[in-house]
């Protein structure tokens, strides 16, 4: 019936219009017709479905094979997206229409799925996805609501199904897994299918649905780890390569039914396998927030500029500038990976970055382009803090006690500068010293890496990477010109290459903001407020838009890419408590991106007494958290192993807890942005230093009113924060009303007076607010059965933000889930010094000493860190769980107390 209603010589016709390439009819065209096919007929067997399409495109002058195979495919893409449903009977299977449903796939079309009109073909072109493009309509359904969550957790099920997976970094941990493993060859026959990107894994298949991960061997690749689900081998292909999968899916690998589903609604085919698509720019960014996917590009090879970096000499002392988006830590991962291919010792190679983040980001990169990526974890890879402290332990004399990162900088300056014996002799070793974020180095520390390059031994080769319009820690565009003097200097053996080319920026609007900004930052001809305004200006007109204030913006999964940027810490403070009021999903980067120890540590390792613990306790107790470690048990014993290593085969426990609760524990076991996985990032503009995102929503601060304001500083701080964007930059406002109290470590608060009551808002959540050792001290809780119930209270809420209400306990504050009915249990202390600070608030709100309440609401368990404090009993460390907190809780005070 369907033939004669739509009419077969028509449609012929309208299917060899726009004929293909591959001399078939347009796939478009086929599923047109099928659509409607299916519309009129209420229901179809699909094997007389494709015969019929078949013929139709068989009678248009097509080849019945090409024809047939382009038309079952199809019928495939259909099935995926919803356009049409199937369902199996005992003979055979039945195709019936869907339900007519309009998608809103971005701010100018929707997409038309399901029974929604005949009579479309004169819409088939070769450039269009399959589903049909409408102008967009209020009240479609949105892409994201449609799609659902990611569902890797159906093959992945120790993940939660409510995240955004991190998908490049599950099949990182695999890969590290199986590389240290070295596990026998499995029994059977394996045939390689893809190999996963910038290392020697590869994904293998016995043909039978079972999948392996393989590692090369003499004797060629073989199978050596087999995947618990077969759909894990798809999800971990996409991980590793990121969009560029799409551009050519391996055969014999299937691609998971819901990113078919998202491709046949965005994208377009480009061949007859329909394993190569054609996916535009704004589907690009949709996917990648939506799959919590790296950016990860084909790579091109460098360019003149970055080969100069890469292929020299070993020896070679090089001064980088390096602009925004121009490769800097693509060619110093590069550069460094080029040396330890080339026969450089990677034991000898020290890389010194300004960030955690980006030394955990950078040896995942070194590694991934390593011959032997294993050779990454032999490679001195730290923040520059970190070295220091390196160093400190190699001095012979170095003091009983140093009161932080400041002072052991300076220690270390002068141990150089005297020719400390055994500093000198650790340095020597180095044959090669990279220096990232130069620019960021300011007193004392330009004056230690100053230092280090002149004490390194001639022979030593230096990279040292830089740009003086990126300075954004009180560096000045003197310090900038002598520090490049100082490496610039005939004697110094340095000479100086610049990466021009802008790989990052997608946007036209931002790569005319960031040429036009960067002179007159690097070499102002204007007084220090104008060329704020001009940067400020530039900012502003390069803008796609603006966006509301941070409580007020829509979130949703596919904002795993969009970083929210304030300029000051009381900034995200704001924003993150006025989110958590509104139950809006986000991430947010801790202040000054300080970083937690990974819960899972404490909640394994937690409570267990002595010195040293075997593989086959660590396995008991691995097994019996609940829920399940976000690690496998391999993986986090060979961490254990690799940073305490007992005597014999065990983990030495003392040793971990000093890693636990020092100044810089190992980057593999710390995390800095807590929160939901999906949703944008919060962070202030310094701590997303080094870091990008395909939109940007830059949350401007008030113009600075001080008459003492760093107008150059201020400046290059919102040039950074306008260039982490890829693809967008939005901008919105932001302000804080809170204020520093005098003599406190940091805390802010403000007066909140209303109905004549005298209340305050204060801040919670700064370092030395939770009692450390008060929190993993059996007597304060009842006993160790009730602090192993804490432990265990902790991890299960270790994930997701809770509201918390505090209690006044004697001279303490204790802190329970705030649940209905006070059923939520007791999850930590906060400190006597919160409990003084909110005292002298009371006092400054009241006039006169006056006592804050019994039971105040307000704070947020935002994360759980892993800790270390001493026993009481034999001062032996004990590893725990600690909650990270934060809030500007409303606190209501009682002068008449």
């Amino acid at each position: 019936m369907a033939l004669e209603v739509v009419g077969k010589e028509d449609l012929a016709l309208a299917l060899k219009l726009p004929a293909e390439s591959a001399g078939g009819p347009a796939r478009s065209a086929i599923a047109d017709w099928i659509r409607d096919t299916v519309a009129l007929c209420g229901a179809i067997p699909r094997d007389e479905l494709i015969e019929r399409s078949t013929q139709l495109c068989t009678g248009a002058g097509y080849s019945r094979e090409l024809s047939h195979g382009r038309v079952e495919r199809v019928i495939k893409v259909l099935l995926a997206t919803g356009d049409i449903n199937a369902l199996d009977t005992s003979s055979g299977s039945l195709i019936f229409s869907s339900a007519g449903t309009r998608i809103s796939v971005d701010n100018d079309s929707d997409a038309l799925i399901g029974a929604t009109g005949i009579g479309q073909a004169d819409q088939a072109e070769k450039s269009v996805p399959l589903c049909r493009r409408v102008p967009a309509e209020a009240g479609s359904i949105p892409l994201v609501d449609y799609l659902g969550y990611p569902k890797i957790a159906e093959s992945f099920p120790e993940l939660d199904p409510a995240d955004t997976p991190d998908l490049r970094g599950v099949a990182l941990r695999l890969r590290d897994v199986a590389t240290r493993q070295n596990s026998e060859q499995l029994p059977g026959k394996w045939e390689r299918v893809a190999s996963l990107s910038g290392s020697d894994l590869c994904l293998m298949t016995d043909g039978q649905g079972n999948w392996a991960l393989g590692l090369p061997r003499e004797e060629g690749t073989a199978a050596t780890c087999l995947l618990d689900h077969p759909g894990q081998a798809g999800w971990l292909y996409l991980g590793m390569r990121g969009i560029v999968a799409f551009s050519e899916w391996p055969e014999h690998l299937a691609i998971p039914d819901q990113i078919l589903r998202a491709l046949g609604i965005l994208a377009i085919p480009e061949d007859d396998t329909f394993r190569r698509w054609d996916v535009p720019a704004a589907a690009q960014e949709f996917l990648l927030g939506w799959l919590g996917l790296d950016d990860v590009q084909a790579d091109g090879g460098a360019d003149p500029d970055q080969d100069r970096v890469i292929l020299a000499p070993v020896s070679a002392r090089l001064l980088v500038e390096a602009a925004p988006g121009s490769g800097k830590t693509w060619t110093a991962c590069r550069r460094v990976s080029q040396l330890v291919n080339d026969g450089v010792a990677p034991t000898r190679i020290v890389l010194l970055s300004f960030t955690r983040a980006a030394v955990t980001e950078i040896r995942e990169r070194i590694g991934s382009l390593l011959d032997e990526p294993d050779f990454a974890s032999d490679i001195t890879i730290l923040t520059l803090d970190a070295f220091v402290w390196r160093l400190l332990l190699a001095a012979e004399d170095r003091p009983d006690s140093i009161s932080g990162h400041d002072e052991a900088v300076r220690f270390v300056v002068s141990c150089i500068e005297k020719g400390e014996r055994d500093i000198v002799s650790f340095l020597s070793r180095i044959e090669h010293l990279t220096v990232d974020e130069a620019q960021d180095l300011t007193g004392d520390r330009k004056k230690l890496v100053i230092a280090l390059i002149r004490t390194l031994a001639h022979q030593c080769g230096v990279t040292v990477f830089l740009d003086s319009a990126q300075a954004i820690y009180g560096f000045t565009n003197a310090d900038s010109r002598a520090f490049a003097e100082e490496l610039g200097e005939p004697r110094s053996g340095f000479r100086t290459v610049h990466l021009r080319n802008d790989y990052r920026t997608q946007s036209a609007s931002l790569k005319k903001m960031i040429a036009a900004a960067r002179p007159v930052l690097g070499a102002p001809s204007q007084e220090p407020s104008e060329v704020y305004r001009t940067v400020r200006e530039l900012i502003e007109d390069s803008a796609s838009g603006k966006v509301p204030a941070a409580s007020n913006q829509e979130t949703n999964p596919a904002d795993g890419r969009t970083f929210m940027l304030f300029r000051s810490r009381a900034e995200v403070l704001a924003a993150t408590n006025s989110m958590l009021r509104e139950g809006r999903r986000f991430r947010v980067r801790l202040a000054g991106g300080a970083g937690i120890v990974e819960p899972w540590i404490g909640a394994v390792l937690g409570g267990i007494e002595g010195e040293v613990v075997d593989a086959r306790q660590v396995a008991d107790l691995f097994g019996q958290l609940s829920p399940p470690p976000p690690v496998p048990f391999e993986e986090a014993w060979s961490i254990f192993r690799r940073h305490a290593p007992s005597n014999g085969a065990g983990v030495d426990l003392h040793r971990l807890a000093k890693l636990v609760s020092s100044p810089n524990p190992p980057t593999e076991i710390v995390r800095t942005d807590l929160g939901y996985r999906t949703g944008p990032l919060l962070s202030t503009i310094h701590a997303a230093k080094g870091r990008e995102a395909d939109t940007v929503h830059l949350m401007l601060p008030r113009w600075p009113e001080r008459p003492d304001t760093n107008w150059m500083e201020e400046a290059r701080i919102l040039f950074v924060g306008a260039s982490r964007a890829r693809r967008k930059l939005k901008i919105g406002s932001s302000t804080s009303i809170l204020r520093p109290l005098q003599g406190s470590r940091g805390r802010r608060w403000r007066p909140f007076t209303r109905h004549g009551r005298p209340d305050a808002l204060v801040q919670t959540g700064i370092p030395g607010d939770i009692d450390i050792e008060f929190q993993n001290d059996p007597a304060a809780w009842g006993g160790e059965p009730l602090l192993a119930e804490a432990r265990e209270r902790l991890w299960r809420h270790a994930l997701r933000p809770r509201p918390l209400r505090a209690v006044r306990d004697g001279d303490r504050c204790r802190l329970e889930l705030d649940e209905p009915g006070g059923r939520g249990g007791t999850v930590g202390w906060l400190s006597r010094q919160f409990g003084n600070d909110l005292w002298s608030i009371g006092e400054h709100v009241c006039g006169t000493r006056s006592p804050p309440p019994a039971v105040f609401g307000g704070i947020w368990l935002l994360g759980v860190t892993t800790m270390a404090s001493s026993s009481e009993t034999d001062g032996q460390p004990r590893i725990g769980l600690a909650p990270v907190v934060t809030g500007t809780p409303l606190v209501h005070f009682s002068p008449k107390a």
